[in-house]
C-alpha cells in the first residue's frame, strides 16, 4: 500500500535512483530512453501506479467504479502526458485512475482506431467526466408499466432519458443486475441456471429464476424491443416490483420516472 502521507516524488525516490543507476550502466541517459513497455514493467512504475490508485481511492475518476482488487479488476492509471517529470513520478497531477472500460474510451475512438493526440485524449476524458456527472445529477430515467392479472405480474421498464447517457449504462446491464440481485437475495430458495450472462436476456425465452422447492419459474426476465420485461406468477410469494424499486433506489445511476409509471389490470397477459 502506498504511503499517502508523503508526496509521490518522495515515495518513488529509492526506486527512481536505483533505476537511474541501472540505466546509466547500460549507457542510457534517462527513463525516457528505456522504452515505454519496459518502463511499465519497472518497479518505479509499479510504485507510481500503486500511489495513484491509493490517492484516487481505487475509484475510476470518470464512472466512479470502485475496485477492491485493481490488478484483478483491470484498474489502470492513465498518463495525461509523458513528460520526464511525470514518468519519474514528480508530477502526480498528470496521472489519474481509470477503470479499463473508461481508459479504453479515452485511448480509442468508437471505431477502434487509437487516439494519438494528447489534447484529443484530454478532451475525451473531460467530456466523459462531464457526461457522467450529468448522469449522477439527473439520473437515468425509467418509465415503468405494471400489468397485473389474477395469474401474473409483469413489470416493463423503458429508458426515457438522453441517448448519450446510454454510453455508460444500458437496460441490459440494469436487467442483469436486477436478476442477479434477486437471485442472491434468495439464493437458499432459488436457483439460476448457469451459465448466466446478459445475452441470455436477449433470447426469446429470456432468463428464468427457478424455485428449488417446486422447480417452477418464479421470475422471467428478458429484453424485447428496447424494453426490460420482468414477469412472475402472482402466487410465487416473491415481489419483483418492490425488488426493482429497491434495486433502482440503491443505484445512483437510475431513477423511476413516476410521472410515466402506469399500472394496468387486464386479462391474461
Amino acid at each position: 500500500m502506498s504511503d499517502q502521507s508523503n508526496s509521490l516524488s518522495e515515495v518513488v525516490q529509492p526506486d527512481l535512483q536505483k533505476l537511474k543507476r541501472r540505466l546509466a550502466s547500460e549507457g542510457l541517459s534517462s527513463v525516457e530512453a528505456m522504452g515505454y513497455e519496459r518502463y511499465l514493467r519497472s518497479t518505479l512504475w509499479k510504485t507510481i501506479r500503486g500511489w495513484v490508485l491509493e490517492r484516487d481511492k481505487k475509484t475510476c475518476q470518470v464512472c466512479l467504479h470502485k475496485s477492491w482488487n485493481p490488478t484483478k479488476d483491470g484498474m489502470d492509471v492513465h498518463h495525461r502526458d509523458y513528460e520526464l517529470d511525470t514518468l519519474e513520478g514528480k508530477n502526480s497531477s498528470a496521472l489519474i485512475a481509470l477503470c479499463r472500460k473508461c481508459h479504453e474510451r479515452v485511448e480509442y475512438f468508437p471505431n477502434g482506431n487509437k487516439r494519438t493526440s494528447l489534447p484529443e485524449k484530454d478532451a475525451e476524458l473531460e467530456r466523459l467526466q462531464e457526461l457522467h456527472r450529468a448522469i449522477v445529477t439527473e439520473g437515468m430515467p425509467l418509465a415503468m408499466e405494471i400489468k397485473t392479472t389474477s395469474k401474473r405480474v409483469r413489470v416493463i421498464l423503458d429508458y426515457v432519458g438522453p441517448a448519450e447517457f446510454l454510453e455508460f449504462y444500458s437496460l441490459g446491464s440494469l436487467a442483469t443486475g436486477v436478476v442477479l440481485d434477486f437471485f442472491v437475495k434468495f439464493r437458499e430458495e432459488l436457483r439460476l441456471p448457469l451459465p448466466f450472462a446478459r445475452h441470455k436476456l436477449k433470447q426469446r425465452s429470456g432468463a428464468n429464476v427457478i424455485s428449488r422447492k417446486t422447480n417452477k419459474k418464479v421470475l422471467n426476465a428478458k429484453l424485447d424491443e428496447g424494453r426490460a420485461i420482468f414477469s412472475q406468477p402472482t402466487d410465487t410469494g416473491y415481489d419483483i416490483y418492490h425488488h426493482i424499486m429497491d434495486y433502482v433506489s440503491e443505484n445512483q445511476s437510475w431513477k423511476i420516472d413516476h410521472g410515466g409509471a402506469q399500472q394496468i389490470s387486464a386479462g391474461d397477459i
